[in-house]
């Protein structure tokens, strides 16, 4: 009998014409599997005698010892060091012939082991590459990517929806929800995603309803719930992986409960920054606050007027879409992982050239937004292109500067306070700065109001309590304007002019109450400190 080295027969195998087993094993299947903890293969070995199989499994070596108990009719002792090499060889050679089926594993923490995110939608995993939505927590089934379809029907409209609900600000949030899909490849490339999103604006504008529809976060606190920081930090940290919200962050009257908001969302920002398994943090709120250090480490996205609740009413009734585009556009960040992660390091790497040309290197924010234009790059490429959308905006580059310009400038002010020691600096740029408060160029028909100011011939300028608080709060996107200290810094540079020896700070014109300030000496006193 004429026997290649490794022989298998229907009921045995031979070595060298050697019977050694009275079985003969087989690989049948090779998978390559993309986990939490990477990638690895998988074999599934039948163990055949006369024709039948009497026993298969999946294994991960294809060690003589890993699949050898599979059948209990024949011990291994006495295979030599020679033979077990053989047979290992012969089955890696029937392996390396089989086509390699490559699937992913979404399991509850995605890349979790590596400090990254998840599929997950309110306790909801996704379990299949199928839009079906399985409520568990358990380890879940693969994703196929081979075999992987996405029905792309309605896609492009949804997208443009996103857009239409707050134009610019809806699609940068929309972009920030991948964060825990990408913040695994992001860090691979040396860029790591540790920041808080600040969605500011007036009350009732629809800031929450916003974050809510078209981000999907996994769990919704509140900055005016009287829990303490301690707690809610436990609460947020086991979402580890996950997209939250922290609703209502509105400085409270009470020294107390400002101070405690204030800190759970300094906190916050440190949670982010120390521990790489921390959830995705967007906060809503209808002013900025908190310590100018932690407002230097979020992104501050400002929503300038109410959002259009028609294409809010559709994507709500297109949740499961959303899902599906999320899955979809997870499959191609896990399947193209190198590519990704190349991207990457290339288009941050010219981001920080730039940053560096333009004299931006010690604003943490210039750096974030650099990480939402790169996010929406790849969400082009990895998603509208790999499925063939035929979707673009344009856009994100102009829209992303608006918001850095603002979170810029509003930085700029609250450090000017702190080195400078005024805020009287801040009082002349808020009253040169257009459109805040109308000017009323007749003194005969100026009536002091929360809106309107007037300048006469002398260059006194002539405002309202009301109106220099209103000014200055749409300047510094903050209530917390400290007026009283204003006032008093006014007086003592002799800028304010006063009556009744002194006593009197404002004066009444046309029946309104006003202060009248002496706008050049206003502009010679802050000449002092710049």
């Amino acid at each position: 009998m004429t026997a290649s080295i490794v022989d298998a027969k229907d009921d045995c195998l031979w070595i060298h014409g050697k019977k050694v087993l009275d079985f003969a094993p087989y690989v049948t299947e090779v998978k390559q599997i993309t986990t939490s903890k990477g990638e690895k293969r998988e074999y599934r070995i039948q163990i055949h005698r006369n024709g039948e199989v009497i026993k298969e499994a999946w294994l991960s070596k294809l060690y003589v010892n890993s699949w050898f108990d599979l059948s209990a009719h024949c011990p291994d002792a006495g295979l030599t060091s020679k033979e077990r090499r053989l047979i290992e060889g012969y089955l890696q050679k029937q392996a390396a012939e089989l086509p390699c089926h490559k699937e992913i594993l979404l399991d509850k923490k995605g890349w979790s082991s590596v400090g990254s995110g998840c599929i997950f939608f309110n306790e909801m995993v996704i379990t299949k590459a199928v839009p079906d939505i399985v409520k568990t927590k358990e380890v879940t089934k693969m994703v196929e990517v081979e075999n992987y379809r996405f029905h792309t029907d309605g896609v492009r409209n949804i997208l443009c929806e996103i857009q239409r609900a707050a134009e610019s600000l809806s699609w940068i949030v929309y972009i920030t929800s991948f964060f825990d899909i990408l913040k695994y490849p992001f860090e691979m490339a040396g860029y790591p995603i540790e920041f808080v999103i600040n969605v500011y604006g007036k009350s009732g504008f629809g800031k929450t309803s916003l974050i809510k529809t078209i981000c999907s976060p996994s769990n919704i606190f509140s900055f005016s719930q009287p829990q303490r920081s301690d707690a809610v930090l436990r609460e947020i940290k086991r979402l580890g992986g996950h997209t939250i919200l922290m609703d209502d962050y509105h400085p409270a009257e009470n020294k107390y409960t400002y101070e405690r908001q204030n800190s759970l969302k300094d906190r916050l920002v440190r949670l982010v920054e120390e521990d790489s398994n921390a959830p995705n943090i967007l906060i809503s709120s209808e002013e900025l606050g908190g310590h100018v250090s932690m407002q230097d480490r979020e992104v501050q996205l400002f929503l300038e007027k109410p959002v259009n609740w028609e294409p809010l009413a559709f994507l709500n009734s297109r949740q499961e879409a959303l899902r599906e585009i999320r899955t979809a556009f997870f499959v191609q960040i896990v399947a193209n992982r190198e590519a990704v992660i190349d991207k990457i390091r290339s288009f941050c790497a010219m981001a920080d050239r730039k940053r560096i040309s333009d004299g931006q290197t010690s604003l943490r924010c210039s750096r974030y937004l650099d990480y939402i234009r790169c996010a929406s790059y790849l969400f082009q490429v990895f998603f509208c292109q790999a499925y063939g959308i035929n979707f673009q905006y344009t856009d994100i580059e102009n829209d992303t500067l608006i918001h850095q310009k603002r979170q810029s400038r509003h930085m700029e002010i609250l450090k000017g306070w702190e080195q400078h020691g005024t805020h009287l600096i801040t009082l002349r740029n808020m009253l040169r700065a257009p459109e805040l408060l109308k000017n009323i160029p007749n003194g005969k028909e100026f009536r002091a109001s929360a809106d309107t100011i007037h300048v006469d011939s002398a260059k006194r300028l002539y405002i309202a309590p009301k109106a220099l608080q209103l000014g200055m709060i749409r300047y510094l996107q903050t209530s917390r304007i400290p007026m009283k200290q204003i006032i008093q810094e006014l007086k003592t540079a002799d800028v304010l002019i006063t009556y009744n020896k002194g006593n009197e700070f404002t004066k009444k014109i046309n029946g309104e109450r006003c202060y009248i300030i002496n706008l050049d000496a206003l502009d010679e006193y802050c000449s002092f400190f710049e």
